[in-house]
């Protein structure tokens, strides 16, 4: 099972419950940047029980996350444009 999934999205109103289902897993943490006239948005997801999200920061076509794995140090940034 993936950890972290970056994908476009086009609805321009973002369900938690369609994340649900999208990823198959309740334990679900995200932050989407909403599609705007023709462009997609952009969500990223994460497995709470493997990464928790520590920060995020959205611009006009990119998304950023800060996510520390649960019960370590390990820290990872991604980037979904």
């Amino acid at each position: 099972m993936d950890l972290v999934c970056i994908q476009e999205i086009k609805p321009e109103d973002v369900q938690l419950s369609d994340i649900r289902n999208t990823w198959g897993n309740q334990s679900i943490d995200f932050i989407a940047l909403k599609a705007q006239g023709s462009a997609s948005g952009i969500i990223v997801m994460c497995d709470k029980n493997s990464f928790s999200l520590l920060s995020s920061y959205c611009k006009e076509f990119s998304v950023t996350c800060l996510l520390q794995m649960v019960g370590g140090d390990f820290t990872r940034g991604c980037t979904g444009v």
